[in-house]
Order: C-alpha cells, then sequence, then structure tokens
C-alpha cells in the first residue's frame, strides 16, 4: 500500500478504527507572545504564527479555518496567547517546532481552560477533572449553536472559573464547546 503523506493523519486515524482502537486525542498548549504571523495559502486562511514563550523557546502553530479561536479576540503580533494542540497528530521534524492549532486563547481570560476527552462519566482522560453539569452550563458547538447531545465519550472545551481540590478535581464548567478534528 502506498501512503500520501499529506494525508498520512487520515492514514493513521483509519488504521486506528481498523483495528478498532478508539481514538482519543492527547492536547498539550504553549503559551507566549506572538512575534510573527504569516499566511501560508494563496488565499490567506491558513497562517503561521509564530510564539515565543517566556524560556526564549519558539513554537510556530498553522492556524486553519477551523482553529476555535476561544474567546473570538482577533490575533495580531505581540499580544500573548495560548496554542492548543493534538499530540497525536504527526508534525514535521523542524526547528522550531511546527503544530496544529486546534484552539487558541488571545490575551487573558477569566476563566479556566481544560481541552480534553471526556469519558462517558465527564471525567477527562487525564484523569485530573469531573464535570458536574447544571442548568446554568452553556453546552454549544464550535459555530455557536446549542448542543443537544450527549457529552459523554468526547473531546471538548471546558470552560470554569473554580474546582474542588479533591482528586479528580470537580467543577461545574460555564461553557463546554464540543470539539471536532481538524482534519
Amino acid at each position: 500500500m502506498r501512503i500520501n503523506h499529506n494525508n498520512l493523519g487520515d492514514y493513521m486515524i483509519r488504521a486506528m478504527e481498523f483495528q478498532n482502537i478508539p481514538f482519543e486525542a492527547i492536547y498539550a498548549s504553549v503559551q507566549g507572545t506572538i512575534t510573527n504571523i504569516s499566511s501560508v495559502s494563496q488565499n490567506g486562511c491558513v497562517q503561521l504564527f509564530e510564539l515565543k514563550q517566556t524560556n526564549g523557546q519558539t513554537t510556530t502553530f498553522t492556524v486553519f479555518p477551523q482553529t476555535y479561536f476561544i474567546n473570538g479576540k482577533k490575533a495580531e503580533v505581540g499580544m500573548t496567547a495560548t496554542f492548543y494542540y493534538d499530540t497525536t497528530l504527526p508534525v514535521p521534524l523542524i526547528y522550531p517546532p511546527r503544530y496544529a492549532a486546534i484552539a487558541a486563547v488571545v490575551g487573558n481570560v477569566p476563566y479556566n481552560v481544560k481541552i480534553d476527552y471526556f469519558d462517558e462519566n465527564l471525567l477527562s482522560q487525564d484523569g485530573s477533572l469531573h464535570l458536574n453539569l447544571s442548568r446554568e452550563t452553556n453546552v454549544i458547538l464550535q459555530n455557536g449553536q446549542s448542543f443537544i447531545g450527549t457529552l459523554g465519550n468526547q473531546n471538548l472545551i471546558v470552560l470554569y472559573t473554580s474546582s474542588t481540590r479533591s482528586i479528580p478535581a470537580q467543577t461545574t464548567p460555564e461553557t463546554i464547546i464540543i470539539l471536532r478534528p481538524l482534519f
């Protein structure tokens, strides 16, 4: 079988589905100051964001039209930002590292952000956060529409202000956004 390396992520997901391996992303984030924004597509829809972290390291993020900007702010050079990426996606072996941004927060926000896979009991994959829902919890899709399905066994963006000190921490989130894969 010949593999098209442009579609390597799709190939990996299909191979995992064929083997009945549940696909659960593992998310990480990088925070820093935006030092450069450039276009990598002719129509300008795909952009590269360079971030300089406080330790001096530079990380580059590819931002797609599907990348979700959590607080809706326009990103500009000189602003602080946090970019989230899926560690299970393939990345080019270059320096500085380049990741596909699945979500971003520009500037400061008045809440904590947790992006993870949550199981049927609404426990995060890393076991650090358990969600308790209330009538006030706003559950939406990335396009802002209300979500009326089952939250469990999905990748979620969780916005919350406080949590317990238990293990796992428990929170009643203000907002939950259903995260759809980039590819």
